[in-house]
């Protein structure tokens, strides 16, 4: 029972690492998983099979395929979350704009511009987790906000345009 409370602790512990972090982070987190992870998975079964095949059991290393097995279990079980994470990160970034357009219309009232940088304006809405500082963009007339796709490749964002009012997915 004691070491199930410990799977359950450790399970809950990696679900709420998975559902906070940044997406960007989560995928290289699994890149550097994958890289170390599998190497080190065929090392220690070569081994294991070796050991079985001379009649001697060798607790480390099975104690080493159990803790890649619960590593697989993990990931298994972050595949789909983190998916759920990336999907509400992203909707949450594409309905910013309907929220941030009143403070941008009463900086343009005042000043006849759009603010170049989003720290021009005296005060915003909390940036989603995938629009940074650096998410925005403003030549005085349209304003522009982006995001790197966290399900896409390193180059594929999501850009929007005020001058449409459309996001457009952009790579």
């Amino acid at each position: 029972m004691n070491r199930f409370l410990g799977y359950f602790v450790l399970t809950f512990v990696f679900a709420a690492i998975v559902w906070w972090s940044d997406p960007f982070v989560l995928r290289a987190l699994a890149f550097l998983g994958a890289a170390v992870g599998v190497p080190v998975a065929l090392l220690a079964t070569f081994l294991l099979w070796c050991a079985s095949r001379q009649g001697r059991t060798r607790p480390a290393l099975v104690q080493v395929l159990r803790v890649l097995a619960y590593a697989a279990v993990l990931g298994g079980v972050a595949l789909p979350l983190n998916h759920q994470v990336f999907q509400r990160a992203i909707a949450e970034a594409k309905a910013w704009p309907l929220v941030l357009r009143p403070y941008l219309e009463g900086y343009r009232t005042v000043h006849g511009t759009y603010p170049r940088r989003l720290q021009d304006l005296s005060s915003h809405p909390p940036l989603p987790r995938l629009i940074g500082k650096d998410g925005y963009g403003s030549d005085g007339r349209n304003f522009t906000l982006w995001f790197g796709d966290p399900i896409g490749g390193f180059f594929d964002a999501w850009v929007y345009e005020s001058s449409t009012g459309q996001w457009h997915f952009s790579s």
